[in-house]
C-alpha cells in the first residue's frame, strides 16, 4: 500500500497596521506648500528654542518626529480610504476551475 501525500506551507501573514498616511499630494499646490514650510520652520525654531543640553538622542528624535506628524497633520491631514474593486461585480462570482491531472 503506497501513499502520496502532498504538503504545502503556508505564509505567515503579519498583522496589518492601521497606520493612517498623510495627503501629500496637497503639496502640489504652492499655497499648501508654502503654509506647510513655514509652519514646520516655525515649530521646529520653538523647538530648537526649548532644547536642553542634556537630551539624548532618542529624545532630540522624538520631539523632531512629534514637530513633524503635528504639522502634516494640521495642514495636509490624511489620506482618505478607496473602495477596492475586486472584480466580483464583473464576473457575479462565477469563478473559473482548473481540472487537477491525477
Amino acid at each position: 500500500m503506497h501513499t502520496k501525500i502532498k504538503l504545502k506551507l503556508n505564509r505567515k501573514q503579519k498583522p496589518k497596521e492601521n497606520r493612517k498616511k498623510f495627503n501629500t499630494t496637497k503639496l502640489q499646490q504652492p499655497a499648501i506648500k508654502h503654509k506647510f514650510s513655514l509652519t514646520l520652520k516655525n515649530n521646529f525654531d520653538v523647538l530648537h528654542d526649548h532644547e536642553e543640553l542634556e537630551d539624548t538622542v532618542e529624545r532630540k528624535w522624538q520631539r523632531v518626529e512629534k514637530v513633524f506628524n503635528e504639522t502634516a497633520r494640521e495642514v495636509l491631514g490624511f489620506k482618505k480610504k478607496k473602495d477596492k474593486d475586486h472584480g466580483l461585480a464583473n464576473n457575479h462570482g462565477s469563478w473559473l476551475r482548473k481540472k487537477e491531472d491525477d
